[in-house]
């Protein structure tokens, strides 16, 4: 607390008063003097000493202010309702969801997805085509034609000429590099690589549909030469085929593995085929709204704790605002889990708050949006206004009383010194200048 206690500096006034009437009361003993104006000087600089102390001290507590009123900010922000001015996302608006069988299907969540259940059972799942050509000697060399060889490739309705250069030196692991660098380089939804067998000294053409589903079937053709039908590029190992499945009893099919449903908020992935339902829960993300609930109590305790421990430099009415707010909720709060401690601070206890979230998470999202809605009021009336609008009054008075007990001290005591200087106590008391010389 603040010495606010002014008895001890006002006696300042009487060593002043002593020295203005020195001769009158018969003082003839320069030690005095000298005594009484070191005396006033020390009491000045403890004075200043304290003024800048203050200043210090509340100057950090406006600036610890604003930064507890930030945090406290951005840990309810999440907390507030998406129809409050200017809100984006609510964490109440997080969903997850969970597959009971996470080996054959998973599921994603997009904020906005449906609560609900699905029972999930796949008959089959999408595959790429792929084809695989002869294994050809490594270091013979290639029968295909020498020159430009032209093929055409077909995929999803388009058909692409593609052409490679063949030399009558070229080996036939030349030959299937230099085709499959020009299938790629075509970049037509499919990819070529060439597989050698050191051991057998073969090399032969493997392409693959980029996308699974029957839409990406393809073919090869030669136009030109005969790279196709010396390479075998159109023997096919793998079918293309579609994902055959069904969501809650109803049946349907996808060229591709992963699924998206419920406006596109819900995905899934198709993983293997399965013998009996799989259960796909879409719920709140109730990890997500307990750890922002835990976030925005961490920094309520923390400027709670701030604002207790600088009420000399605070102004009261921000604890009194934030407290009110709670007090007027304790019976919900205490309802989920979340109670108030004799210090004003919140305690939350975790079983609790996570069965009232599995239990009645509306419950939970309307106590605490509520809450968090008035918290940031007061936060935005803050960081929009100057901060030295919250400085605790009394505080402010003292420190305004010690700048003028500092300046009449002051002058007084520089006016009085320069009295002595020409006055006849000097004269009286030692030679011109004694005095001065001693303080000096």
């Amino acid at each position: 607390m603040i010495n606010t206690d002014y008895n001890y500096l006002n006696s300042n006034y009487l060593y002043i008063n002593y020295l203005n009437n020195a001769q009158n009361a018969g003082v003839n003993n320069s030690s005095d003097l000298l005594s009484l104006v070191e005396n006033a000087a020390s009491q000045t600089f403890s004075l200043n000493q304290m003024y800048q102390q203050q200043s210090i001290m509340l100057s950090q507590a406006l600036n610890n202010l604003g930064t507890y009123t930030a945090q406290l900010y951005q840990a309810s922000y999440p907390l507030i309702p998406d129809s409050y001015p200017g809100a984006n996302t609510s964490v109440f608006d997080n969903v997850a969801a969970t597959s009971s069988n996470p080996n054959q299907v998973t599921a994603t969540a997009q904020p906005g997805a449906t609560i609900a259940t699905y029972s999930v059972y796949i008959n089959q799942l999408a595959s790429a085509q792929l084809n695989q050509g002869a294994a050809l000697s490594s270091n013979s060399i290639t029968t295909a034609s020498t020159g430009t060889d032209t093929f055409n490739l077909q995929i999803n309705g388009t058909t692409t000429p593609i052409s490679v250069n063949v030399n009558n030196t070229d080996t036939n692991q030349t030959f299937l590099n230099n085709m499959a660098q020009a299938i790629n380089t075509a970049n037509i939804g499919v990819t070529a690589s060439v597989i050698t067998n050191s051991q057998n000294s073969t090399s032969q053409l493997e392409i693959i549909a980029n996308n699974t589903g029957t839409s990406n079937n393809f073919s090869l053709t030669d136009i030109t030469g005969n790279a196709v039908s010396v390479s075998s590029t159109n023997n096919i190992i793998n079918y293309a085929s579609n994902a055959s499945y069904t969501i809650n009893n109803q049946a349907y099919t996808s060229g591709s593995n992963t699924i998206n449903i419920d406006n596109n908020n819900l995905q899934l992935n198709l993983l293997n085929t399965t013998s009996s339902f799989v259960t796909i829960n879409v719920t709140n993300d109730q990890q997500a709204i307990n750890n922002t609930i835990n976030n925005f109590v961490n920094n309520y305790n923390a400027m709670i704790n701030f604002l207790q421990q600088n009420n000399a430099y605070i102004d009261q009415g921000i604890f009194n605002n934030m407290t009110n707010i709670i007090n007027s909720q304790v019976a919900n709060l205490q309802s989920i889990g979340i109670t108030q401690n004799n210090d004003n601070t919140l305690s939350v206890n975790q079983t609790q708050l996570s069965s009232a979230l599995t239990n009645n998470t509306n419950q939970v999202q309307n106590i605490m949006s509520g809450i968090a809605t008035n918290i940031i009021s007061i936060t935005q009336e803050i960081q929009s206004s100057s901060i030295t609008n919250y400085i605790n009054n009394q505080t402010s008075s003292f420190i305004n009383n010690l700048n003028n007990n500092i300046n009449q001290y002051s002058y007084k005591l520089y006016n009085y010194l320069a009295t002595i200087e020409n006055s006849l106590l000097v004269a009286n008391l030692m030679p011109v200048g004694g005095l001065l010389n001693t303080i000096l």
